[in-house]
């Protein structure tokens, strides 16, 4: 909680903020569920708000994310998402880059440190 409120005050406030949270608070934040069946499908979770606020992701990569943390595949994804093969894979290498992260494992992982 802490660190989503210096990222978003920091962004309220037009300070710049880092692309990435350092290893040892990972998985230590606590963020509601990715998805909630509360929340409507259009009304994007504080995950989603989150990443595209504090890491920049555009919407785009942000449902690409959300795929890749469910560990779907590249090919799944672009079937999902009507995209070709090599549109996902420059998703992917972006999400991974503003994430700084190396593996889906690490993007699987990324996105556990914000469920309850």
């Amino acid at each position: 909680m802490k660190m989503e409120k210096a990222c978003l005050g920091a962004r309220c406030r037009g300070g710049a903020v880092s692309p990435a949270i350092p290893k040892e608070e990972r998985g230590t934040a606590v963020f509601p569920a990715i998805s909630s069946p509360a929340v409507s499908p259009s009304t994007p979770s504080r995950f989603e708000t989150y990443v595209h606020e504090c890491f920049g992701l555009t919407n785009r990569e942000v449902e690409v994310l959300l795929l890749l943390a469910e560990g779907r595949s590249s090919s799944y994804i672009a079937e999902e998402l009507v995209l070709s093969a090599n549109t996902v894979r420059g998703y992917v290498k972006n999400i991974y880059q503003k994430l700084d992260v190396h593996s889906k494992q690490d993007v699987i992982d990324f996105a556990k440190s914000f469920k309850d």
